[in-house]
């Protein structure tokens, strides 16, 4: 391949941001070279550098952005440690066909039987399939609403918690919510029914019915 088309080839790189791939692109041309590979082949393999590249750094954005305490996965859930758990039902939610369903998921159980755990694990799934995922504790989303009504937002702030669905603690939430932007959003959360100023929020069927 001429010097020309090569730095040619350099420029479009840089040109498209794909540092990964400029990195690679000698060490392809020289396997071309030797016969190691062909041109077609070194394509596949300059944009799987770059593809890989990216989807790791989004992969990690996503995680810190959903605020997840730390990264849990399935394939380290000791599923021998809950032998009445359905392992296949729990596969089956890493498909994570609940959220293009926009359902929810409960985990239901005493402390210390891993809810946590699957509720982390799903929503780092759900990371990997580009999903967006946010994790909150009942107290963030009532200091949330406190904001909300110092600035004179409650009404709209409730409003945007409505569309969470509301399950009685401790059962640990994952849910689906249609957001915006019309993307799916999965949202980790600890919630039950409470209080706040006089005015109860009840979290009751699909989503919270009443704030009076």
């Amino acid at each position: 391949m001429s010097g020309d088309t090569t730095d040619r080839i350099r420029r479009h790189l840089v040109g498209l941001k794909m540092p990964r791939a400029l990195e690679a692109l000698q060490m392809l041309l020289s396997r071309i070279e030797q016969g190691e590979v062909s041109a077609l082949e070194a394509i596949e393999s300059l944009l799987g550098e770059e593809y890989t590249t990216r989807e790791s750094r989004r992969i990690k954005m996503a995680l810190q952005t959903a605020r997840l305490p730390t990264v849990k996965t399935l394939s380290g859930y000791d599923f021998s440690f809950q032998p009445s758990l359905d392992r296949n039902r729990v596969l089956a939610l890493a498909e994570l066909e609940f959220v293009a369903r926009h359902q929810c998921v409960h985990l239901l159980g005493p402390p210390g039987t891993g809810k946590s755990h699957l509720a982390i694990a799903l929503g780092v799934e759900a990371v990997r399939a580009g999903k967006s995922v946010y994790m909150a504790t009942l107290a963030e989303m009532v200091d949330s609403m406190r904001r909300a009504e110092r600035e004179g937002r409650l009404t709209e702030r409730v409003r945007y918690l409505a569309c969470l669905p509301g399950v009685n603690y401790p059962e640990l939430r994952v849910a689906s919510r249609r957001n915006v932007t019309r993307r799916p959003v999965v949202v980790l959360a600890p919630f039950f029914p409470l209080q706040f100023n006089g005015r109860r929020l009840w979290a009751c069927g699909r989503r919270l019915r009443r704030w009076a």
